[in-house]
Parts: structure tokens; C-alpha cells; sequence
């Protein structure tokens, strides 16, 4: 059964807000002053959802990754996708990081790690 009471660039609308904007179903049919089962037909006459509810068992790994998931305080999809972009603390990286800077902000950062060392040497010193 089509939905017939949006038209095509509103359909448009509901599919965009659903996937590049992450709107909930049900946000999004109170913009529209519909019910959430439209917006979810609306989703799956274009394919976004599918018509049928795949049932399936959590597995050793599911159940292990999102163990570590919520660990790591992930909530959502945007949480995720905030941590991993973030690249590993690794020498190199670090050296892309400091090449990048401009030589006023690199000059702060070579003084703080001078003092940073001054200060572990002075309290290897005192022990």
C-alpha cells in the first residue's frame, strides 16, 4: 500500500531527515502531523526499511561487542562515529599532529613537554 497523503518531495523530505539528519520516525511524523507507522511506510516504499522484521539470535561476539561498547560510554550512532574518528595516539600520528601546527601553538607544545620532563626528572631525583 502506497501513502498518499505526502507527496513525492516530502517523501524526499522524510527519507532525508531519516538517514542524513538521524531524525526519529517519531519526530519526524510530528512534523508532519502523522502517525509513526506512515513515516515508517513512507521508509519502506523507498527501501530504507525493510517490510519485514529479520528475527535473529545475538551471538558470543554481538553480545561481547556491545559489552564494549557501552564500556566505552557509546550510546548511539553519532557517539560511535565521534570515537573512531578520532586516529590512535601513535608516534606517528603524533608527528602528522605537530607538522600540521603553526610555529607559535608548536613552540607552547615543545614548552610544555620541556616543563613536563623537568618536573618527571626532579621527582625521580626526590625519591
Amino acid at each position: 500500500m502506497f501513502v498518499t497523503c505526502l507527496n513525492e518531495q516530502q517523501k524526499d523530505d522524510v527519507v532525508d531527515r531519516f538517514v542524513n539528519h538521524e531524525e526519529s520516525q517519531s519526530d519526524i511524523a510530528r512534523a508532519y502531523d502523522l502517525s509513526r507507522r506512515t513515516i515508517q511506510r513512507v521508509l519502506q516504499e523507498r527501501g530504507i526499511l525493510s517490510s519485514k522484521v529479520e528475527k535473529r539470535e545475538c551471538t558470543v561476539n554481538d553480545v561481547a561487542l556491545l559489552s564494549v561498547i557501552k564500556k566505552h560510554g557509546i550510546v548511539d550512532p553519532h557517539t560511535l562515529d565521534k570515537a573512531l574518528s578520532h586516529p590512535a595516539l601513535t608516534h606517528a600520528n603524533v608527528l602528522v599532529y605537530l607538522y600540521k601546527l603553526d610555529g607559535e601553538v608548536f613552540e607552547k607544545h615543545i614548552e610544555a613537554v620541556r616543563k613536563a620532563r623537568a618536573m618527571i626528572k626532579q621527582e625521580a631525583t626526590n625519591a
